[in-house]
């Protein structure tokens, strides 16, 4: 388990229910956050 520190941007490649699978720009292995979580910076 990892943890992503607040104002960490990452990048949203999945979803699952209430959880949103991302990445980190930094080559970290992919993860989940819970969606209620995240906050939509920039729409590509």
């Amino acid at each position: 388990m990892a943890t992503i520190r607040q104002g960490t941007r990452v990048t949203v490649v999945g979803s699952r229910g209430e959880w949103l699978e991302v990445r980190s720009k930094h080559g970290n292995p992919p993860g989940f956050i819970p969606r209620e979580d995240a906050m939509l910076v920039e729409k590509r």
